[in-house]
């Protein structure tokens, strides 16, 4: 299921879309590329209201930030499981959420990095942390589709399975 399509079925409200100028400006000024999934989102709707009982909003096309810019400061910050280093966390774009932002979810959009297109999510209050990383903005968008009712969704060590068990 598309982000879009995922949003639409649960009657979220869509703000207006964006243009393909904005995008190119947002992603020239950061030296960043949105994986197509989240473009194609992005130029259908602007994001979204909340939506479900677990209140997940598609950030406003506004609002996208990296998450060095909403948790590189923490000093309490922990890495990403099962990464030898944290990622660059300046190479990552928040733009989804659920609980406002317990957690938030972000995509790496540097396609220099061998990273680029895997969504991660950062969590926590007193300690935050990453988890993930689902592998692809389009296994992200599958995951989502079919866990949509819960919290936080499955990281790599069941989203893999899952995906490959359930073709959508």
């Amino acid at each position: 299921m598309k982000l879009l399509e995922f949003a639409m079925a649960h009657d979220a409200e869509l703000l207006p879309p964006v243009r393909e100028e904005q995008i190119a400006r947002f992603e020239a000024e950061r030296g960043l590329k949105l994986p197509p999934g989240l473009r194609e989102f992005y130029l259908s709707a602007g994001g979204t209201g909340d939506f479900t009982e677990w209140s997940w909003r598609i950030w406003p096309f506004d609002e996208l930030a990296t998450i060095e810019s909403r948790a590189g400061s923490n000093p309490d910050f922990e890495c990403l499981t099962g990464y030898d280093t944290c990622p660059v966390l300046a190479d990552y774009v928040a733009f989804i959420d659920v609980l406002i932002e317990a957690p938030l979810y972000a995509v790496c959009a540097k396609p220099s990095n061998p990273a680029f297109g895997e969504v991660i999510s950062l969590a926590g209050d007193s300690k935050p942390f990453l988890a993930g990383p689902i592998k692809t903005f389009d296994e992200f968008q599958v995951i989502l589709g079919r866990h949509w009712d819960e919290i936080v969704l499955p990281d790599t060590a069941t989203s893999e399975q899952f995906v490959d068990d359930n073709p959508s």
